[in-house]
């Protein structure tokens, strides 16, 4: 499976089968673990960088009632195309560290590829079960994916057997007799 087909917001992969479905399912599983691995390794090491710095100047006190305001002016916050869902948020470096502000784009990310990592092992799980349904493991699947997860799936009852066992490659050379004399 190509994961930058997965990436779009909406896409549409083909599937020879069910276990290439499903092992494709497992190497996204095993890509959204090792993310979240990283993301928490990067996340722990600001944190502790952070609060090794903070640590050296004890004697600051953090005022709660400017708190919500900081938060409104730490990000300037652009809509492209003027659409409510497309958003462009730049830090404010000159309120909030670009430490901080690194921090809390990793938790947000760390949460949400945690909730998708659930939705996909699920999802791993239903697929997984399909054949007990009466749906045949050895035949065709397109799968719809939006944002990332599986949210169509479609049997297509062309079986395995079935398909022609003559494939190309996507990238294959064809030499003509007259340049293999040439090189002859």
């Amino acid at each position: 499976m190509n994961f930058q087909d997965i990436a779009l917001r909406q896409s549409i992969v083909v599937f020879e089968d069910l276990t290439d479905l499903l092992s494709s399912m497992d190497e996204y599983i095993a890509h959204h673990k090792y993310s979240i691995q990283t993301y928490g390794e990067r996340l722990g090491t600001l944190l502790r960088s952070q609060q090794t710095s903070s640590g050296n100047d004890k004697n600051k006190k953090q005022d709660n009632k400017k708190r919500p305001q900081e938060d409104r002016d730490s990000w300037i916050t652009f809509k492209l195309d003027g659409s409510e869902e497309a958003i462009l948020r730049i830090a404010n470096t000159r309120v909030i560290s670009p430490a901080s502000a690194e921090s809390a784009a990793l938790f947000r990310i760390i949460e949400n590829l945690k909730e998708r990592l659930k939705a996909l092992e699920s999802a791993r799980d239903i697929l997984d079960k399909l054949p007990v349904r009466g749906i045949s493991r050895d035949q065709k699947f397109i799968v719809v994916f939006g944002e990332g997860l599986p949210r169509q799936v479609i049997p297509t009852n062309e079986l395995k057997a079935s398909q022609s066992r003559f494939r190309y490659l996507e990238d294959f050379e064809l030499k003509t007799l007259e340049s293999l004399e040439v090189s002859a």
